[in-house]
C-alpha cells in the first residue's frame, strides 16, 4: 500500500538527519579517507568500516576487576567478623590492607576498562581500500586489480543447540599478485550506517512502501562481491563459454561438467540433478547415484565467479545446451 506524500516527507526527513548525525561521529575518518583516496588514486569513497579489537589491556583489566570482586565477595564477611570480635593487631593490619586493595582495585580496574575502545578501520573506495589502524591505514593500501583470488574462511563455532561444532563463514583472504594475504572480517560494519547492522531486519519487516524509503548503505559482502567477484567474472564467463576449462583450486569447471578433484572422473551436465553451497560445502546431487559429491567451501578459491559459472552450465542444461 502506497504511503502518502506527506508521510512519506517526513519518513525522509527523519531517515536523513539520523544519516547527518551518524556521518558526524566520523568526521575524522572522513577526512582521512578522503584524504587517500586524493593522495594514492583510489576514486571514490564507498564505506568507511571499522571492527572493535580486543586489547590485551582490557582482557588484563576484566581478570583483575572479576579478581577484585571474588575478594570482595569472600573476604569482606572475614574482615566484618575480625571487627565483631577481639583482633590481633596482625588481624587489624590485614584487614586495613585488604580494604585498601578494594578501594584502590575497584576503582583502578573500572578506569582501565573503560579507556576509548580501539577499532581496526576499513576504508573502501572505487579502486581499492585501505586497512589498519588510523596510524598505520596509510602503510596498508590494496588496489582491487592487484587481487588475483578470494578465499572465503570458515570457522568451526560451538552450536549450543546442536551440542556440536558448525561451519561459519567468517572472512575473507585476498590473494595478491605479489604474493601478500590481506585477510578481511565478515565483522566489519559500515560506521555510516545509523540503522547498522539491524537496517536490512527492519526494511524485510516492514511494508514495502516503508521499506523502500530506508537508506541502503553497503556491507562489507557488498564490498567484496563488487570488486571482485564482477571483477574477475567477465573473463571467466568469456572463457566457459569459448570451452576452456577454468579451476578453481582443485576443482575445474568446463561446458562439458565438473571435476571436484584432479584425481576424480568427470561429473557430466547431464548427470547432474542439483548443486548447492550451504553449510560450507559444495554439494552435487547426480540423477545416475543417491551417493552426493561434496567439497569444502574452504577449499574452493573465488566462490562467487564459481557460482555464477555453475548457474550458466544448469541453466544451459535445462534450456537443452
Amino acid at each position: 500500500m502506497p504511503i502518502r506524500p506527506e508521510a512519506q516527507r517526513r519518513l525522509q526527513e527523519g531517515f536523513q538527519a539520523r544519516i547527518q548525525k551518524q556521518q558526524s561521529k566520523y568526521k575524522l575518518q572522513q577526512r582521512q579517507a578522503t584524504a587517500l583516496a586524493a593522495e594514492y588514486h583510489l576514486g571514490e569513497l564507498e564505506g568507511i568500516f571499522a571492527v572493535k579489537q580486543q586489547s590485551a589491556r582490557e582482557m588484563l583489566s576484566g581478570m583483575f576487576f572479576i579478581a577484585v570482586l571474588v575478594c570482595a565477595i569472600f573476604g569482606l564477611p572475614g574482615v566484618g567478623m575480625t571487627v565483631r570480635g577481639h583482633p590481633s593487631a596482625q588481624a587489624i593490619a590485614g584487614s586495613i590492607i585488604f580494604l585498601i586493595f578494594l578501594c584502590v582495585g575497584f576503582p583502578l580496574s573500572l578506569t582501565l576498562w573503560r579507556r576509548a575502545t580501539r577499532y581496526l578501520w576499513l576504508y573502501a573506495f572505487s579502486d581499492g581500500l585501505a586497512l589498519g589502524s588510523p596510524q598505520s591505514i596509510e602503510r596498508n593500501i590494496t588496489r582491487w586489480n592487484q587481487v588475483t583470488e578470494v578465499r572465503n574462511v570458515w570457522t568451526g563455532v560451538y552450536n549450543p543447540v546442536s551440542e556440536d561444532s558448525e561451519p561459519r563463514f567468517t572472512e575473507y583472504k585476498l590473494h595478491l599478485n605479489d604474493g601478500r594475504d590481506v585477510v578481511i572480517s565478515r565483522a566489519f560494519q559500515n560506521m555510516l550506517d545509523p540503522y547498522a547492522p539491524v537496517g536490512r531486519m527492519i526494511s524485510a519487516m516492514v511494508p514495502t512502501s516503508v521499506g523502500k524509503e530506508i537508506p541502503s548503505f553497503p556491507v562489507i559482502d557488498d564490498i567484496i562481491e563488487r570488486h571482485l567477484t564482477q571483477h574477475m567474472l567477465p573473463a571467466a564467463l568469456e572463457a566457459y563459454h569459448a570451452g576452456r576449462t577454468i579451476a578453481f583450486g582443485d576443482l575445474t569447471v568446463s561446458t562439458l561438467g565438473i571435476n571436484l578433484r584432479y584425481d576424480q572422473p568427470l561429473i557430466l551436465w547431464s548427470d547432474i540433478k542439483q548443486i548447492t553451497l550451504d553449510k560450507g560445502s559444495l554439494t552435487i546431487s547426480r540423477h545416475s547415484s543417491r551417493m552426493q559429491e561434496k567439497l569444502a567451501l574452504s577449499e574452493i578459491p573465488n566462490v562467487g565467479v564459481l557460482e555464477a559459472i555453475l548457474k550458466e552450465g544448469m541453466d544451459a542444461q535445462k534450456a537443452g545446451g
